[in-house]
């Protein structure tokens, strides 16, 4: 995400809330990607599947946060897509959560990572 840095006047001071937000949010994607694993494991029968799943439902999240939401993504959505491509995958993770057990740790996930991605762009667009 591209927050605020540079102007032609010189280097620009973002608020405090949105260096919070990002952080909050790129720790968000790290527990997003932690919860499809742990969501893969849970879903798989046992042994080699859950090894299977616990491996790709992390790969395949992280290869769509790379294709499409990543900052240096090639293919970057321009928003609002890419914030509705972060909720989603959120509430997917969340849902799946919910489904295969941690129900409490589902809705905070989701709720959380929306929350930092949203407030990260209100900050980012503040004066």
């Amino acid at each position: 995400m591209a927050g605020p840095d540079t102007t032609d006047a010189g280097p620009v001071r973002a608020p405090v809330g949105y260096f919070i937000a990002e952080t909050v949010a790129f720790l968000s994607e790290l527990m997003l990607l932690g919860t499809l694993g742990v969501v893969g494991w849970r879903l798989g029968t046992g042994g080699l599947i859950s090894i299977a799943l616990a491996a790709l439902y992390p790969a395949l999240g992280a290869l769509i946060w790379a294709l499409w939401i990543a900052p240096r993504a090639t293919r970057r959505l321009k928003d609002p897509w890419r914030l509705i491509a972060q909720i989603v995958l959120f509430l997917v993770a969340g849902v799946l959560a919910a489904i295969t057990g941690p129900v409490i740790w589902g809705v905070v996930l989701a709720a959380v990572g929306i929350g930092a991605f949203v407030a990260a762009r209100v900050f980012a667009e503040a004066p």
